[in-house]
């Protein structure tokens, strides 16, 4: 279901909303520097419609600043008329600000006196001819209160006392086409790279989001020490004032690098949405959208009911459960009880012991699981059983070999609540951490739990708030489950929905 590339690599994604329709132009990586732009259209946020390929890769020749495959930019409408802001790039790789314009959103041509920004030199560093020079990412932005676009974009500064390091920059303008008075809008706190800039406005006040991780230099730029790929969220009073690091700056986080990666929002129906690229040994894909809310200053995505229109007309409420072998090849070990009323399930695991239980619904291909959970255990939560045959038919066969029963025992996949360790993490065979987070648990406190599992990736909502994001092998057939360790965990609500496939 989800947008991905064929013969290519989808990667960095903008959007434009054009009527509530939003279309969404992405890099499209393969082999060589030959690269095009992708174009594709969406009514829902859920389902896209391919369109023909825009932008292709220049002559040198004519163009010796626009030669390689163009990077990240952005699309901005005004008067009827489509501006689409890209990367331009040159033989050597150094990168300006290059413009194409459209008036019927499928034909584009590149702005003649390109590029349309090159970096004030007083201000950025600008190599010479033949090195590489970072100005890439543009994002524009209008304020009504000032009348004008803001244009964001990812270079590189020598700081004083620091040396080189990525910075944001911005531009101003009233026509979309003469970009002035540049100036440097945030500096990190660490040296490295950021890019990906994404701006907008919520209450009042303006938020910034970029990418970056530890691979670009950014280690130690959040204060979780599990994370090492972030979607990091500043703030300003104004679009073009110096933007600093909120005091609960991860937006999105992951263990692993290159998740969420590349993230803009878009705004639909009255709504901001935030889409970035899925990467994974399982491929890229475009994300799923999450709606953007600040509440008390912080700015979170969350889950939307949009959401809902994957869901089929397969529904499990308070599903019956069955136990699942507590050791790999000996059947008969057992390390803990399940007890179901109307109202919850406790599932107890008996001390130092994990025990497991398989929801009695059929398998499916992609889910949705909702459910609330509290209870005195040192670690419980939901497990995802997945299986390149019937899960169902497996668990009925009685003379199962080991590499059968380790589709339940080692290579489940658990999504673990540690009150000991203040963690929630996505383990595989809970022997192997996938993706890990510092999770502040009170005594007993209830949480509300979303998790999404379809075409190699899964999400965790936690109280709606997008929390875990990263690949998982989800394979053919998936059926949820919940184990508890050391405690008794008491679950509510519990529901299944089968996903589009």
């Amino acid at each position: 279901m989800k947008y991905k590339g064929t013969y290519f690599n989808m990667w960095d994604a903008w959007y434009l909303n054009v009527n509530d329709n939003i279309h969404a132009f992405h890099l499209k990586s393969h082999p060589g520097e030959n690269w095009n732009v992708g174009h594709i259209y969406t009514k829902d946020l859920l389902h896209f419609t391919k369109m023909r390929d825009i932008l292709e890769t220049l002559p040198e020749e004519q163009y010796p600043d626009d030669c390689l495959g163009k990077y990240t930019g952005c699309a901005v409408e005004k008067d009827g008329i489509y501006y689409l802001y890209y990367t331009m790039r040159d033989h050597f790789g150094s990168e300006k600000i290059g413009l194409a314009i459209s008036k019927d959103l499928e034909h584009f041509s590149e702005y003649e006196n390109n590029p349309i920004l090159d970096l004030d030199k007083e201000l950025f560093v600008v190599r010479e001819k033949g090195q590489k020079t970072d100005c890439r990412d543009m994002f524009v932005i209008y304020d009504d209160e000032r009348k004008k676009y803001f244009g964001y974009f990812a270079a590189m500064a020598n700081i004083k006392d620091r040396g080189e390091l990525g910075v944001i920059g911005v531009a101003e303008s009233t026509d979309l086409i003469n970009w002035h008075k540049q100036k440097i809008i945030y500096i990190p706190e660490f040296n490295g790279v950021i890019e990906v800039p994404n701006v907008f406005k919520i209450d009042g006040k303006w938020y910034m989001t970029f990418m970056t991780n530890t691979q670009y230099g950014a280690k130690g730029a959040v204060s979780d020490p599990n994370l090492n790929s972030y979607i990091i969220a500043t703030f300003s009073s104004s679009p073009n004032g110096i933007f600093q690091c909120c005091d609960d700056n991860v937006f999105l986080g992951s263990t692993r690098i290159n998740n969420g990666y590349a993230l803009r929002c878009v705004e639909y129906k009255n709504k901001l949405y935030a889409m970035y690229i899925e990467r994974s040994e399982y491929g890229y894909a475009l994300s799923l959208p999450k709606e953007v809310k600040a509440i008390d200053g912080v700015i979170k995505p969350y889950y939307t009911d949009i959401l809902n229109g994957l869901r089929t007309k397969n529904q499990w409420d308070n599903p019956d459960f069955v136990r699942i072998p507590a050791t790999f090849a000996w059947r008969n070990v057992t390390a803990g009880e399940i007890n179901k009323n109307d109202k919850y399930i406790e599932v107890t695991g008996y001390k130092n012991s994990l025990q497991a239980f398989k929801a009695s619904i059929d398998s499916v291909k992609s889910l949705e699981v909702e459910f609330n959970i509290s209870g005195d255990f040192e670690e419980a939560g939901l497990v995802l059983y997945c299986s390149d045959n019937k899960i169902e038919e497996i668990y009925k066969t009685e003379n199962l070999g080991c590499l059968a029963w380790a589709d339940y025992v080692w290579s489940a996949n658990y999504i673990s609540f540690d009150k000991i360790n203040n963690l929630i993490s996505f383990n595989k065979g809970m022997v192997e951490p996938i993706n890990t987070r510092q999770f502040p648990f009170a005594n007993n406190n209830k949480l509300n739990v979303r998790v999404i599992a379809m075409e190699g990736q899964l999400e965790v909502y936690i109280n709606d708030i997008l929390f875990i994001e990263c690949g998982m092998e989800t394979k053919s057939h998936i059926v949820p489950g919940l184990f508890s360790y050391s405690g008794k965990a008491r679950i509510s609500n519990f529901k299944v929905y089968e996903l589009e496939n």
